[in-house]
This record gives C-alpha cells, structure tokens and sequence, in this order.
C-alpha cells in the first residue's frame, strides 16, 4: 500500500503493509487500531481497572494516510476522511467523517487479558438522543467454577447524526498479529451492537448510565470545539529526524498519566520501574523537571530493603532498577545545577533525606548482593530476564561504580572512594581481557550490554580502550539493516527471528531499538567521525520505525534481527525515551566530554 504519514506540519511517504495508531487521553485511556489483534480497540479505565469496551469501529475503504494532529488522528480513507479523537481527562472516543458513511460497531468488553468467551451479557436500548449499550460479565460453569455470579457490569452511550440500525449480532474477527507473534488466541467473537449511516459517532463509558451519557455529552463538545494547533519542532535537525524526533515525544508524553509511565501500548499498561527509570532522562531533557523529581522520588521511597526495587506492583526484583534510579537522579540534579534551579525543586530536608535512602540502598546492596566487591543478582533479574547470564553482569557493575562516585560527591565520605577503586580493580581484573569486554564474570558471550557499562559508567575504560572493545564487538552484532543482535550472531543461540510469546529470540538474537539508540549514543560520543556510519544506520533504522512500521509515529519495542519489522509493544516507552535522547544528542554541536 502506498501510504503517507503527516505530523503537525510535516509530511512523509513510504510504502508500508499497515497503518497501525494509538491515542490516549492522560488519564490511562488508549485506543489502538490498524492492527489485526485482540489488543486492538479502546480501553478505559472503569472502576480502578483497565476493561477493552469496543473492538473496532468498521469502516471502508481501507486507510491510504494518517496524520497525527496533537491529539486527534485524521485518516485518509479513499474519497473521504476520518478523524479520532480522544478529549483529555475524559473517557470518550469521537468518530468524525468528512462524508456521511456506513460504519459497524463492534464492542468487545472484558480485561485486556481475559480470553473467556461465554458469561457475556449485551443489552442495547434507546435512552433519550443516545443509544446505551450495557454489559454484564458474569462467571459461567464452562470457564468458571461457579456459574451466573455477577462479576462486573458496565455502560456505554452511544450518539451519531442519523437513526442507527440496533444489530444485535455476534461477529467473528481474527488475529493475524497474534498468530504471528504465537499470542493465542487467534480470534473471537464481538458484538455487533450497531450499524450507522453517519458523518458523526461519539462514544462514553461509565460505571452507570448516567456517567456514561455524561462522557458521551462531553466528548461531543470536545469534538465541536476542537482546534488543529501546529507545534514548532522541538529540535533542529533535518525533517525526518526532527519529525521522528517529535513524534518519539508526542508517544513517550502519550504512554503517562498520574505521574505514572506505561511500559509500552498496546499491553504493557503497566508501570515497570525499570522501564520507567531508563526513560526518564528523556523528561529531565524536556524540562519536565517536576515530574521527573515526583518519579525518581517516589521510586526512592519504595526501595526494598536489600537495596533493589520491584519490577513492577506485585512483580519480582529488578536487579537493575535502583541502579538507573540512581543514574537518573544524579542527571536531574546536575541539570538543576546548570539551569540555576536547584533551589526551586529540591528543599534541604529533601537532599538530606534523599541521600539517606541512597546510603540505606547501598548498604543493603553491599550485604545482600555483594561478593568479592562485585555486585551481584539473582539469575533472570536484569532487563535479559528470559536468559540465564550469570550472577555478575556487566551492567551492575557500572550502575555499582557509578553508585559509589555519587555518593562520594554527594557525603564527601572515603569509604565509597575505596569501595570504587576496588570494584574498579576487580572488574577490570575479570572482565577485561585482550580488547574484549565479558558479559558477566562467569560468561564471556558477546553482547551489546556492553553498551550500557559504556553509557553508564564511562571510565570504566579509556576512551582508546572503548574503541578497541567495540571494534571487536560490532562485526559480532551489527545487523546491516541497522541494529544490534542481542547475542554473537556466530552463537549456537542465536536466533534471526522474532518468536513472539515464545522467549527463544527475545535476548538472543531481537533487536531492541532502546539499547540500539543507547548503542548510537555512545559511539557518537566516543568517536563521532569513525562510528558515523553506525550512528547514521541506527539513527534511520529508528526513523523509519516511528514513521511508517508499527504505530504510525510512535517506536516498536523490538525487531526480528534478520531483516527490520516491528515486534512487540508497538510504542514503547523505553524506546521513544532513547530515541529522544540521541536526538537531543545529534542536535547538540557542543560535543560534551564522556570518555577519558
């Protein structure tokens, strides 16, 4: 399909297979469409919990372009134009058309992650000017161990110029996306609920009729009063990469609400603190200040007693979590240094307080996950939590040293600086050997982590020994279209495609374009001029990501290695985050000293 893709101001074309697309509206909403997938639809937050309400809304013909107006997405579909929007703050989705056009209503409500099909209750009546679809999920006897218990019930109003046909039918849809990622099942049956001729369809959802008319009412003033507002770029930079740039920003700003970041759209809407720590560097470098002291503050506060974070609410350890904290809280405040505003952020009580959480963690982590003066995990902790990498990686050791030089500038006490040089000592002692860089103690595999002891701490070797570490890596792992493999590509492992659910290519093999753009990132800085092929293939293996695969303006979570295509969450804050910064980076002549 020849397909064009347009931001604000800007435009592009490419050919592409699908149109994929996602909205939120700041309060957990999302809609994702233009993928075949049960995770496809909108989705609100009803009750304190996230529930799929509608499936899809059908439309022909096919879309031929989008562009993604702050906000709202326009569709271009043929003769006549679409245009979705999502009111901040407000549980609604407007449909708007340039020309009135048969559209079905298909609603599928359950939790994201239920797959039952039976125990579904639909009812559709007139209620006023609105049409009220309500819905009752109750447990039956063929999936449940009881049968006929009410577990939840819900309403959604429904409004359109015209008289809608009420249908009343089921309909089967299908999942190539999912079939092709081995994410059963591969379809299911939604709820025909209507059928209208119209230019205009809005939608509310609500606990009870009255929240959802209410919604409904809302989101059509919304639309009435709806303005298209073109933002100035936000960095300077050729037009693809400046407009790749923005809409890495307009994704990453997309995925928070409550101060909160999703992991990733269309199913990770969760907050993982990993995942959320690695992207906050992106906010520090937006001036979004404030909210980058709330996160990292109340991560701070939640550090287990051994010195590591959860993964996520009720998830298992992130060995490598505190350890971004750490990076990211010490980049905040030298930003607030820089822009004179420390003061303004950060009272007194707080740094005093902060650094006493941060001494507490370190003490945790040197009892608990300490041996020999390297830091230690347990197995399947770090961000390759799908392989076994031994007890030692090479990440935790930079985030070690890079803990130990902040808190020496930070309390001015002798016993980090030892416990640096130490560490310092150790590492080089068992990792570095002959231009090569181990991925743990115990496992000498080439991997792009080295990436991150890069990134992280970049003294832990000299600038010429970095050189010569990379040199021997990348022909290990470069991939041609413009990525890094997650394992030796000479490797037994090794694994050129994507397995979807199944974890076989996830970290031996899979590209992931956050450590890619980390990747870019690193030999910019190190060496611009030498590594600028790389630098450049990276960049524009990301741009074309954002622009034309996956969700049209927002960046995948991985890619198979054998040939680019997006895999995974389709916007991925991590992803989105990392880009952003090696924009930042690229637009930023000053050419700041990392490496020694």
């Amino acid at each position: 399909m020849n397909t064009s893709t347009s931001f604000g101001t800007h435009t592009a074309a490419s050919q592409t297979k699908d149109l994929g697309f996602s909205l939120s509206n700041g309060t957990g909403a999302f809609c994702c469409f233009g993928i075949e997938s049960k995770y496809r639809g909108w989705f609100v937050p009803v009750g304190g919990k996230m529930l799929k309400i509608l499936d899809d809304i059908q439309l022909h013909p096919p879309v031929s372009g989008l562009r993604n107006e702050n906000g709202s997405i326009a569709l271009q579909r043929g003769p006549f134009s679409q245009r979705l929007l999502m009111p901040e703050g407000v549980d609604g989705l407007a449909c708007a058309l340039s020309s009135p056009q048969e559209m079905k209503v298909l609603f599928d409500v359950k939790h994201p992650y239920d797959q039952r099909q039976w125990g579904r209750e639909y009812a559709v009546a007139r209620e006023g000017k609105h049409l009220l679809v309500s819905f009752i999920k109750r447990a039956d006897s063929r999936e449940d161990p009881s049968s006929g218990a009410e577990e939840y019930k819900i309403y959604i109003a429904v409004s359109c110029n015209g008289q809608p046909e009420i249908v009343r039918g089921w309909a089967e849809r299908r999942f190539p996306f999912d079939e092709r990622r081995n994410s059963p099942p591969f379809s299911r049956f939604v709820f025909h609920a209507l059928t209208a001729t119209t230019d205009t369809l809005v939608l509310g959802v609500g606990s009870n009729a009255q929240e959802a008319i209410h919604a409904c009412e809302k989101t059509e003033r919304s639309l009435k009063k709806m303005q298209v507002q073109h933002q100035p770029p936000l960095l300077h930079l050729p037009d693809h990469l400046a407009l790749a740039a923005q809409c890495a920003s307009d994704a990453l700003s997309g995925l928070i609400h409550d101060s909160r970041i999703y992991a990733g759209l269309p199913w990770f809407f969760q907050e993982w603190s990993r995942d959320t720590l690695i992207s906050v560097r992106a906010l520090i470098l937006k001036k979004k200040y404030a909210l980058a002291k709330e996160i990292l503050l109340r991560y701070l506060k939640a550090i287990q007693p051994d010195g590591t974070l959860l993964s996520k609410e009720g998830g298992i350890v992130s060995a490598d979590a505190f350890g971004w904290l750490c990076l990211r809280l010490e980049e905040l405040l030298s930003a607030l240094e820089k822009q004179k505003a420390h003061s303004r952020f950060f009272k007194r009580r707080e740094l005093e307080e902060m650094i006493e959480l941060l001494e507490k963690a370190a003490s945790g982590l040197f009892q608990r996950h300490t041996q020999n003066h390297l830091a230690t995990c347990e197995n399947k902790t770090t961000w390759m939590d799908s392989i076994d990498r031994g007890a030692s990686p090479i990440e935790l050791q930079a985030q070690r040293l890079r803990l130990y030089d902040v808190l020496y500038r930070l309390t001015k006490k002798k016993v980090y600086a030892d416990l640096k040089e130490k560490l310092l000592k150790k590492t080089r002692q068992l990792f570095w050997h002959e231009g090569k860089l181990r991925d743990s103690a115990e496992d000498g595999t080439i991997r792009p982590n080295i990436f991150l002891a890069a990134y992280i701490y970049p003294n832990f070797l000299s600038a010429k020994e970095w050189e010569r570490c990379f040199d021997k890596a990348l022909p290990r792992l470069w991939l041609p279209w413009g990525g890094l493999a997650t394992i030796d590509k000479t490797d037994r492992r090794y694994r050129d495609r994507h397995t979807g659910e199944r974890p076989e290519s996830y970290h031996n093999g899979d590209s992931w374009y956050w450590l890619n753009n980390l990747a870019a990132l690193v030999l910019h800085r190190l060496n611009a001029r030498k590594y600028k092929k790389y630098v450049d293939a990276i960049t524009n293996a990301s741009v074309r990501d954002i622009l034309w695969q996956g969700f049209s303006g927002a960046h995948s979570e991985l890619s198979s290695a054998a040939e680019q295509e997006p895999g995974g969450c389709l916007n991925q804050a991590w992803s989105d985050a990392l880009f952003l910064e090696l924009a930042f980076e690229l637009a930023d002549k000053r050419g700041h000293k990392h490496f020694k």
